[in-house]
């Protein structure tokens, strides 16, 4: 199945992003549920600013809930692979504070 394959099916309906993930993706993120992890923080939080240009210039276009089309990036070993990229939430840039960064502050 090609990656176009698979952006047609979630483009449908006919398969949700999770089970696209479970289904078809051969990454490591695939055992974090699709979560790419933050090389620095090892958090699933990433920082726009801290992100590869490939990945800010697709996910500086999307929606909360929504997903990409398929890009090829550069992944921690250097090689390049396509990958489909759904934005679950948007954080604007703030101060911390406990209200919104508790979890963060205190893990």
């Amino acid at each position: 199945l090609s990656v176009k394959e698979v952006e047609k099916e979630l483009r449908e309906g006919k398969i949700t992003f999770d089970e696209a993930v479970d289904k078809y993706s051969d990454d490591e993120s695939k055992n974090n549920n699709g979560l790419l992890l933050n090389p620095n923080t090892m958090s699933t939080l990433h920082a726009i600013d801290e992100m590869s240009p490939t990945l800010k210039f697709v996910v500086e276009n999307l929606e909360e809930g929504s997903f990409s089309s398929p890009a090829v990036t550069q992944i921690s070993d250097e090689t390049k692979a396509y990958r489909i990229l759904k934005l679950n939430k948007r954080i604007e840039e703030h101060k911390a504070n406990l209200v919104d960064d508790f979890a963060m502050i205190f893990n």
